[in-house]
């Protein structure tokens, strides 16, 4: 929500949330007036019309949600989401690494894998283990500075003391 203030100078009151669940309950029940969640969190609710999902914050828009525009369609030029990822210790020999990708990948484009991400609202790729960790560094470089502002205080919405 701090990378949104940026682009549109809009001052919002920033409520902090444990996770999604709490976030989306809280504007599904009137506490607050928007909420920011993953996709496949709130799809569930935008397909009974409980929530209205006003833009998303992808490049393009979603095959998903294909009548919701982006932000950057809307005039304010930033993206922003998450990504699921694995990790293994950094000294893994790297035919374990490759046999662990090469499973994922499979199964990651098996039609089961892919009908159940478009079923549940779970926009997936496959990316490497080096272009994931190229993903990595470019969200450090969007993030580092708004945690570094901000860090993870209660009050999520004012800077931290220095």
């Amino acid at each position: 929500m701090h990378l949104f203030e940026g682009a549109t100078q809009i001052k919002l009151n920033i409520v902090p949330f444990s996770g999604d669940g709490p976030s989306w309950q809280a504007a599904l029940a009137g506490h607050v007036d928007a909420t920011s969640n993953n996709l496949g969190i709130v799809f569930p609710q935008l397909r009974a019309g409980k929530l209205r999902a006003l833009a998303i914050m992808t490049d393009k828009r979603s095959p998903i949600v294909p009548d919701v525009p982006t932000f950057k369609e809307l005039g304010y030029n930033f993206t922003s989401g998450s990504s699921r990822g694995f990790a293994m210790p950094k000294n893994t020999p790297k035919a374990v690494i490759d046999l662990f990708t090469g499973a994922v990948k499979q199964v990651m484009n098996t039609e089961e894998f892919r009908a159940n991400a478009v079923k549940t609202a779970f926009p997936s790729d496959y990316q490497g283990p080096e272009e994931y960790a190229a993903y990595i560094k470019t969200l450090d470089t969007i993030y580092r500075p708004l945690y570094d502002k901000y860090g993870k205080s209660p009050d999520a919405a004012k800077p931290k003391a220095k």
